[in-house]
């Protein structure tokens, strides 16, 4: 059997036919045998993922380092919700 090169396995980076999603926050949950995220939306639940602890973990490994290179270019820390949301907490108990 021939072959095939790896060039003809490769999928588009966007496909046109997959749906998009886009989110602000998640939650997470964990099974004996798999991941669960929901992808919120303001608050509202959009979307229900289910992965592999291999896929999560691996997703997990290439977000890091998006965000990592992305941080190391621009000399900036993107912060996580829970520094974002001590901040606004801050800002409301300076103005009361």
């Amino acid at each position: 059997m021939a072959e095939l090169k790896r060039q003809e396995l490769q999928i588009p980076l966007f496909p046109q036919n997959v749906p998009l999603a886009y989110c602000n926050g998640f939650i997470t949950n964990v099974g004996a045998a798999d991941v669960s995220i929901v992808l919120l939306l303001d608050g509202t639940p959009s979307l229900k993922l289910h992965m592999s602890y291999t896929s999560a973990k691996t997703l997990r490994e290439m977000l890091v380092n998006a965000v990592e290179a992305l941080e190391k270019a621009t000399d900036h820390k993107i912060m996580v919700s829970s520094e974002v949301e001590a901040g606004l907490k801050k800002l409301s108990e300076e103005a009361n």
